[in-house]
């Protein structure tokens, strides 16, 4: 056996070494190589290697001796091995630059590193006793790279692994510098692909060139640090690993390499291979033992109690957090082995797997249950999470959805790219802004609303911040997109949509403006609150906006604004409301003075507070525009303006033949949606001042706006006064609109029935105990009876029961 491993092995070296092209890019000749390789020497110290199992880097060096001290003088092999490791790490890290530059010394390196990385290729397959043959860096077999489905990354990176000679640098740091670095990478590579291989016979989607290319590479960075860095590896690895995926352009490999560290957990939701990666790597630590530190495998539990030990600043709160993120890893595991999955890499794989499809659910009992929803939960996950793997896969979904007929269908993939948003990448979030901006003109104002959500928070989390530490001397480049270019993008397209566009979208782009911008301060970083405020202020230009519709817009966006009165930026701001003011539009004017009101909750600048004063008492007050007054009224008590509250009082009682003035003009479509803002305010006003006389005509009223009215402020603004509305009636007139607001699911399209249970799942709290048993029983039959629409809609409302009893 011995000789057939010598022939093998020799024969490696020989091809290699002797390859024309390679030989004539070092500068030597084969005679001399083959003068040397041939020579009874070289093979006797080549046979004692193999008999030995003595795979070192000084073993390797001692066999190429003859060969390599005529091309560079050895005056010591510890000296050589430095300096051959100084070069191979200078290939991986070229900031380094530690390396002499000296070509006779390159040749020596580049002949030592060859042959090393032949005996190190043997050492995987002969069975030796260290941890390197025992769990040996092997990578994918050719058919598994060609099943992958798009296998020129993994490719790529083996290339580069390769080439840089990253497993020869490894081995040589740990005899030149101590280091038993590679043996964790071999441990953890060695687990991550044992597991990869047994889900993917499962059928779980996974892609085994991440977890491959990922548990090799997850380490590299160790390398990549020199000086200062070096007190700080645990730390700054990570940016380092991140630098070299980078700089081969290994993007969705290098993300799954980086991101390995256990706290990277505490991401709400993480690719299966991230998690594969963090679980192998947290099992596979440094024992310390009578001979000194070696590698092993742990089992969970144990590496818990091993990391815990060497947590850095350690208190009751950091290992609360540390508690959390292994739980995570627990609830891992436990789903792996529920699908008779072999997490230790020391025993044969099984041949018998149980997918969660054959579980009978229905016989199970108490904590089985928990369990086996956390396993289906975790399932689900890792299902989605492989949808949204790279930009093709993610275009692959949104096509489906632009496609899906079923406006229900569409909503649910809405919520997942909510829900899902933070762990796009930001061309994927680019990707998914276009599609939600395409939905923008849908008929369903609650898929346009969802929608200008996203697009908020999709803009405020675009920057990807750099989440691990950095290098002091360090400064990271700028991002080729960036959140501020995307958000003047954005706002143009919703505030000058194309003249050729049809009004009712143009109108419903500029109507969802408002709803991104609350959205997007919503999920803003501090940082970049003044930028974007910088931005969003610019457009306040009356000049620039002709439109009525865009002028109602920006008014309405203006109460999302975060105002720093101190800014120069809000003058304009400010020039845009007191120019509104003197238009002769009715709802423009309405707009300013709504947006007045809400701004002078503020403490104002005494300028503008004068500004708004002299506006006011200069104002003629007119019986015809009650709503107009009544927004005046509120603004002059707001500052502290008395004798002008007196006089505007006058001028806003509201009787029986107008408050049914106002109920008609609010069924109108042709009037602003605005105006149909304040006379809600009118009339919840007038209600609550006459309650036993017009409480219940005012909320039947308010309920029709909920269930027909086009504009979904207008629909939220009457459900809102519903509630308010809901002490002053008796009990009786209380069942009564409860029932009418749960017959309102039953409309047709949930363009209208979407936000209703928000409000019928209030209003059933407000009945006696015995009326609100008769409603849950009512509900019972009805969900039995019901469609899986109406079936929705009636355990949302009963969620919101629940979630404010």
């Amino acid at each position: 056996m011995t000789k057939l491993n010598f022939k093998y092995l020799y024969n490696k070296i020989s091809k290699s070494l002797k390859n024309n092209s390679w030989i004539k890019k070092q500068g030597m000749n084969k005679e001399y190589i083959s003068l040397h390789i041939d020579s009874l020497e070289f093979n006797k110290k080549l046979s004692k290697m193999i008999v030995n199992q003595d795979f070192s880097a000084k073993s390797t060096l001692q066999l190429c001796k003859g060969l390599l001290e005529s091309i560079y003088p050895i005056k010591s092999e510890k000296e050589c091995l430095e300096e051959i490791y100084t070069y191979s790490l200078n290939k991986t890290f070229p900031h380094t630059n530690k390396i002499k530059n000296d070509s006779n010394l390159n040749i020596c390196a580049e002949v030592f590193l060859k042959v090393f990385c032949i005996i190190n290729d043997f050492e995987k397959n002969c069975n030796g006793s260290s941890f390197k043959s025992k769990y040996p860096l092997k990578f994918l077999k050719d058919e598994e790279i060609e099943a992958l489905e798009r296998p020129q990354e993994y490719k790529k990176f083996l290339s580069n692994f390769k080439k840089d000679y990253i497993y020869e640098m490894m081995k040589l740091s740990e005899e030149v510098m101590g280091f038993n670095t590679l043996d964790h990478v071999c441990g953890v590579h060695y687990l991550c692909v044992h597991i990869g291989r047994q889900l993917k016979k499962v059928g779980i989607p996974i892609d085994l060139g991440r977890v491959s290319g990922a548990g090799a590479g997850h380490d590299i960075g160790k390398y990549g640090c020199t000086g200062e860095d070096l007190k700080r590896v645990p730390h700054l690895h990570y940016y380092y690993t991140d630098q070299w995926f980078k700089r081969y352009n290994i993007p969705y490999i290098g993300n799954i390499a980086m991101n390995h560290s256990t706290w990277d957990l505490e991401v709400e939701n993480l690719s299966l291979e991230s998690l594969i990666l963090i679980y192998s790597d947290f099992r596979v630590k440094n024992m310390e033992t009578p001979s000194g530190y070696k590698m092993h495998i742990y089992s969970l539990e144990d590496s818990f109690y091993v990391i815990l030990n060497k947590l850095e600043n350690l208190d009751e709160k950091k290992k609360k957090r540390y508690s959390a993120v292994y739980s995570k890893l627990k609830d891992f595991e436990d789903y792996i082995l529920s699908l008779n999955i072999n997490v230790d890499p020391n025993k044969n794989m099984f041949n018998r797997y149980f997918p969660l499809n054959n579980t009978e659910y229905s016989l199970m009992q108490g904590e089985e249950i928990t369990n086996n929803l956390k396993n289906i939960s975790i399932y689900h996950s890792i299902y989605l999470m492989h949808q949204l793997r790279d930009e093709i896969s993610l275009e692959t979904i949104l096509d489906s959805a632009r496609s899906e007929k079923d406006w229900k269908d569409l909503r649910e993939y809405i919520r997942v790219l909510q829900e899902y948003s933070t762990y796009l990448t930001q061309k994927q979030k680019k990707q998914t802004l276009k599609f939600l901006f395409e939905n923008l003109t849908h008929p369903e104002d609650d898929i346009r609303k969802h929608c200008a959500e996203l697009i908020g928070k999709l803009i405020a989390i675009l920057d990807e911040s750099y989440m691990k530490e950095i290098p002091s001397n360090v400064e990271l480049p700028n991002a080729e997109i960036n959140s501020l270019d995307v958000l003047r993008e954005y706002l143009k397209a919703m505030l000058s949509p194309p003249s050729n566009m049809i009004y009712i979208n143009k109108f419903n782009l500029g109507y969802s403006t408002p709803t991104m911008i609350d959205s997007l301060f919503k999920y803003c970083k501090e940082s970049s609150l003044e930028d974007y405020r910088k931005i969003i202020l610019n457009h306040f230009d009356h000049k620039k906006y002709k439109n009525v519709d865009v002028q109602l817009f920006l008014l309405d966006t203006a109460k999302y604004i975060p105002i720093d009165f101190s800014s120069e930026y809000t003058n304009s701001l400010w020039d845009f409301i007191f120019n509104i003011l003197k238009k002769r539009n009715q709802a423009l004017r309405l707009g300013a003075l709504k947006t007045l009101n809400l701004l002078a909750q503020e403490d104002l600048p005494l300028d503008i507070k004068s500004k708004i004063e002299d506006y006011l008492n200069s104002s003629s007050i007119n019986k015809k525009y009650i709503t107009e007054n009544l927004l005046k009224l509120k603004l002059a008590k707001n500052l502290n303006m008395k004798s002008l509250c007196c006089s505007l009082e006058e001028h806003i009682n509201i009787n029986k033949k107008l408050a049914t003035e106002i109920f008609l003009s609010n069924l109108k479509s042709n009037t602003s949606w605005i105006k149909k803002h304040i006379q809600i305010d009118l009339l919840l006003k007038y209600a609550k001042e006459n309650p036993s006389s017009f409480a219940m005509h005012t909320v039947i009223h308010f309920s029709n706006l909920l269930k027909v009215s086009d504009i979904e402020s207008v629909r939220s603004k009457a459900g809102n006064a519903i509630l308010e509305l809901m002490p002053y009636l008796s009990l009786a007139e209380r069942n009564e609109i409860a029932i009418e607001l749960l017959r309102g699911l039953e409309i047709e399209g949930n363009r209208f029935t979407e936000y209703i249970p928000t409000y019928a799942g209030q209003v059933i709290l407000w009945l006696q105990p015995i009326e609100l048993d008769e409603i849950i029983q009512d509900l019972t039959i009805k969900f039995k009876k019901s469609n899986t629409n109406l079936k929705c809609l009636l355990l949302k409302t009963i969620g919101i029961t629940i979630s404010n009893y």
